[in-house]
């Protein structure tokens, strides 16, 4: 409210200085609360809050009466103009943990079986113009903070819960927070094929070629980029993959130099990965990046069962990604999810607290305009 009043005040001094017209606005004029779109009402203090109203008043009580250069000719000097604007706002303007990039998709966002997905403190965003381009199926629920869809959704309360109350549809697209992100680029093979059966073992950043499989032991990356040129990404159930202690940050990236889709992600239930993405250089907040030349129909399988905590984006511009069963992603502090679709199968949790974490925000769109 003291925003709303700020601006209203400044406004208008630019355009009727007090010095020339009078106090045409003052503080006690300028309220918010809300505007129901159906009944056409705005109701001071209302809520949720979704407007501001403003009355300016040239008037004789108020002592600024418009005068009248001709008036007098007729006995009407000057005379008394009141007017009333109300604007009101679209889109939460807040901070979403997913994004679905999809400008055509149904269920974009896809919330289905008994799965719990919670948003803590930050919203969803599907760019999807289907009428269904959120769903919410079956026995799920999804809590989030609010919903920015371009198309719309039939899903509501209770098994779709919004701290704003209800979703946004009919909204602009969310901008790609990564769409700048460079391509990758593709060293020398420091290893071809690699798999780790048993036991522990540490590797160096760089360049991986051909398929990167952990079926067992435990694998600790130290801190850097790795390339995985050309071949599929995967950690099996009872396999824990790590960055080293005291690392700086991981980047997974999958591309494929011969200008073939790169590979896909999958890490099935019963794995334990904890990873962080680097807070600075050109993959800040990135823990996996897809290249943008995959191929749209293949999907990124995130298992049941499996313990996933990642801090930082999970970044798959041109696929799906899908979380199933007994998933916990999000026991760190901060997790973006963004790709062409999402499904949640699983229970998930997405946290928002990204301050330190090198991601950048996925905004979402708030507009202003006037409705009376």
């Amino acid at each position: 409210s003291d925003e709303a009043e700020y601006r209203a005040l400044a406004i208008t001094e630019l355009n009727l200085p007090a010095a020339d017209h009078g106090d045409v606005l003052v503080s006690a004029d300028v309220e918010v609360g809300n505007w129901d779109e159906d009944t056409r009402a705005f109701t001071a203090n209302g809520t949720p809050v979704n407007a501001a109203r403003v009355t300016v008043r040239k008037t004789a009580s108020n002592g600024n009466a418009f005068d009248l250069t001709f008036g007098g000719i007729v006995s009407f000097s000057s005379i008394d103009i009141e007017t009333i604007a109300v604007a009101t706002s679209s889109g939460s303007g807040g901070t979403a943990c997913a994004l679905a990039l999809s400008s055509s998709a149904k269920g974009a966002i896809d919330v289905g079986g008994n799965a719990v997905v919670a948003f803590n403190s930050c919203d969803v965003a599907a760019n999807s113009d289907d009428d269904d381009a959120l769903e919410v199926g079956g026995s799920a629920t999804l809590d989030a903070n609010c919903a920015s869809i371009v198309g719309g959704t039939d899903a509501a309360s209770p098994e779709f819960d919004l701290t704003c109350g209800a979703a946004e549809t009919g909204t602009s697209a969310t901008a790609d927070p990564y769409s700048g992100l460079p391509d990758p680029t593709v060293g020398n093979c420091i290893d071809t094929n690699y798999k780790n059966t048993s036991g522990t073992d540490t590797l160096s950043a760089g360049t991986y070629c051909g398929k990167f499989e952990i079926t067992g032991g435990t694998v600790e990356l130290g801190s850097g980029t790795y390339v995985i040129d050309d071949g599929n990404f995967s950690v099996n159930g009872g396999a824990t993959l790590k960055e080293v202690d005291g690392g700086t940050g991981v980047t997974i990236i999958l591309t494929d130099s011969d200008g073939d889709s790169p590979g896909s992600v999958t890490i099935n239930g019963g794995a334990i990965v904890t990873l962080a993405a680097p807070t600075s250089g050109d993959y800040s907040g990135v823990v996996f990046y897809q290249d943008k030349d995959a191929a749209s129909t293949t999907k990124n399988k995130f298992n049941g069962g499996s313990t996933t905590n990642f801090t930082g984006a999970l970044y798959f511009p041109n696929e799906a990604i899908e979380f199933t069963g007994g998933n916990t992603t999000g026991g760190s502090t901060c997790t973006q999810v963004i790709a062409q679709t999402i499904d949640f199968t699983g229970n998930s949790t997405l946290n928002s607290s990204c301050d330190s974490a090198g991601t950048t925000p996925i905004l979402i769109t708030s507009s202003s305009h006037l409705v009376q």
